[in-house]
């Protein structure tokens, strides 16, 4: 193995290298990102607080450890960790780990992981503060598109 040789399989789209981790899938899906949110959205019922909470945890994650930083093949992973816990912590009838595994394609035994990675990778830190949440709420109403 020559660490100067590079195969194109594990550059992401802007030629940087992926980086294999937990939460890393072995090769991308054919599914874009937004039919992954849909899915999600439509199956999990997933609250619009718990949609923004898990965006500030996919923030405090990708911080804390660069491994977890959001790539072409720890998107979908990284998303349902993050929507699974904001669901635990908003979400009062939401769905138990094994629906989530199911809707991510993996076992329960591995999202449990993942869980547990995605937690320690910024000190089980789940509270938002208002005026974090409001900033959070503010950007993605800016980025959705008008109707």
């Amino acid at each position: 193995w020559s660490s100067d040789v590079c195969s194109s399989d594990l550059l992401d789209r802007a030629g940087n290298l992926e980086v294999h981790g937990p939460f890393s899938e072995v090769e991308p899906a054919s599914s874009s990102i937004q039919e992954f949110l849909t899915q999600i959205r439509k199956e999990l019922k997933s609250s619009k607080e718990c949609l923004i909470l898990a965006l500030v945890y996919l923030d405090r994650a990708g911080e804390a450890d660069p491994a977890l930083q959001i790539r072409r093949l720890t998107v979908r992973r990284l998303v349902l960790t993050a929507v699974l816990l904001a669901s635990k912590f908003q979400d009062d009838n939401g769905h138990d780990n094994s629906h989530y595994a199911m809707v991510g394609g993996m076992t329960v035994s591995e999202l449990n992981r993942l869980e547990k990675h995605f937690l320690q990778s910024f000190g089980w830190r789940l509270h938002v503060d208002a005026a974090d949440y409001a900033w959070y709420s503010e950007l993605v109403s800016l980025a959705a598109p008008c109707n």
